[in-house]
C-alpha cells in the first residue's frame, strides 16, 4: 500500500440555458437496480448411475438445471468452477470424503445449501448431522417428500444470499472514510472485507500518510466486534514503561487496568510498532502468538490486534 488516493474524479455537471420554452418534464424513468438473476443449478452426485438419472431428472422436472457428477473429485472440480445453489448427494453414508467435500461446499458458496440422502438403518443422519450443515433424506422417500426438501433449500439459499446482498452493503457504507475507484482502492476495500470477518491478527503496512489508521478503523468497522471499543496507541511516542503500562495495566485492583482490558471484545491498533524496541517486541510476539492460539481454541475472548 504505497500509494492512498486522494479522492474519486468527477465531471462537473454542465447546466445549458434553454433558448426555447421550457417543455413539459420527462416521464420519471425507473432506476430500481435490477433484480440479481436467481441461481437454479444444482450438483447431483451418486455413485450410482441409474440413482443419479433419477435424481437429475426429478430436479428438471422441477424447472432447474442439473450437472450429474460420480465422484468425489469430479464434485470438487465441479465446485471449484461453478457456483451452484444446492448440492444433492446420494449414499452419503458410504461417501468416505463426505467432510472434504462437505469444506469445499461451503468454501465455494455460503449459500448453497445440501441435501443427504441416507439409507433408512443409517445412523449417520443422527450422529453426524449436529456437526455437518446440510438436511438428511432417509431412504425410501416420497416426491412430495423431496420436493419439500428441495424447495426449502432453495428458500434458504435465496434468503442468505439476501443477507450477503444487505452485508456487502453495510460493509461499503463502513468503508466510506476510503475513497476512490481506482482499481487499487476497489482491492484494498475487498482486502479489508475479506480481513475483517477473520479473528486474527492483522498487519496493516504503508508509508506514513497512507492511510494505514483508516484502514485499521475500517477492519474494526466492518468485523463482528463493531459495537465494541476501538482503541489505539502510538508506539513511537512512548517509552516501553509507558508502553507496557498502556497495555497491560496496574497489577492493583483499583489501579489503570489497561488497554488490553479496556478494549475486551473490541480492537487494539498498535501504531508504529515498528519503533519499539526489540526485548519488548519479542513479549508483543509472544502475547500475539498466545492469542492467535486463542483464537484456534475457540477461547479468544479479548480484543483483536
Amino acid at each position: 500500500m504505497n500509494e492512498f488516493p486522494h479522492g474519486a474524479h468527477h465531471e462537473p455537471h454542465i447546466l445549458r440555458f434553454p433558448h426555447s420554452a421550457p417543455t413539459a418534464p420527462p416521464e420519471p424513468r425507473n432506476t430500481a437496480p435490477e433484480p440479481e438473476p436467481v441461481n437454479r443449478t444444482v450438483l447431483v452426485f451418486s455413485p450410482r448411475p441409474g440413482a443419479r438419472q433419477l435424481l437429475a431428472d426429478d430436479v428438471r422436472k422441477r424447472g432447474m438445471q442439473v450437472c450429474e457428477t460420480d465422484s468425489p473429485d469430479a464434485m470438487l472440480f465441479h465446485l471449484s468452477r461453478q457456483e451452484f445453489c444446492c448440492c444433492i448427494i446420494d449414499d452419503a453414508d458410504s461417501v468416505s470424503r463426505i467432510q472434504e467435500v462437505n469444506a469445499a461446499i461451503r468454501a465455494h458458496s455460503r449459500a448453497a445449501q445440501v441435501l443427504c440422502i441416507v439409507s433408512e438403518d443409517s445412523r449417520w443422519g443422527r450422529e453426524t448431522v449436529p456437526s455437518f450443515d446440510c438436511d438428511v433424506i432417509e431412504r425410501p422417500y416420497s416426491a412430495s417428500r423431496f420436493g419439500a426438501a428441495l424447495l426449502n433449500a432453495l428458500r434458504r439459499g435465496e434468503l442468505v444470499r439476501e443477507n450477503e446482498k444487505l452485508r456487502r452493503q453495510l460493509l461499503n457504507r463502513n468503508l466510506m472514510d476510503l475513497v476512490g475507484s481506482t482499481p487499487a482502492m476497489q482491492s484494498l476495500r475487498e482486502s479489508i472485507r475479506i480481513a475483517a470477518d477473520d479473528d486474527r491478527t492483522v498487519l496493516v503496512r504503508g508509508e506514513p500518510g497512507s492511510g494505514t489508521t483508516l484502514v485499521a478503523e475500517g477492519l474494526h468497522r466492518c468485523s463482528r466486534r463493531a459495537g465494541r471499543p476501538f482503541l489505539r496507541i502510538d508506539c513511537s511516542l512512548h517509552s516501553v514503561e509507558t508502553l507496557e503500562h498502556q497495555l497491560f495495566g496496574d497489577a492493583a485492583p483499583d489501579g489503570f487496568p489497561g488497554y488490553l482490558k479496556m478494549g475486551e471484545g473490541g480492537s487494539i491498533l498498535l501504531d508504529n510498532v515498528d519503533t519499539v524496541a526489540l526485548p519488548f517486541q519479542k513479549r508483543l510476539a509472544q502475547l500475539l502468538e498466545q492469542r492467535a492460539a486463542a483464537v484456534l481454541n475457540g477461547t479468544q475472548d479479548g480484543p483483536n490486534i
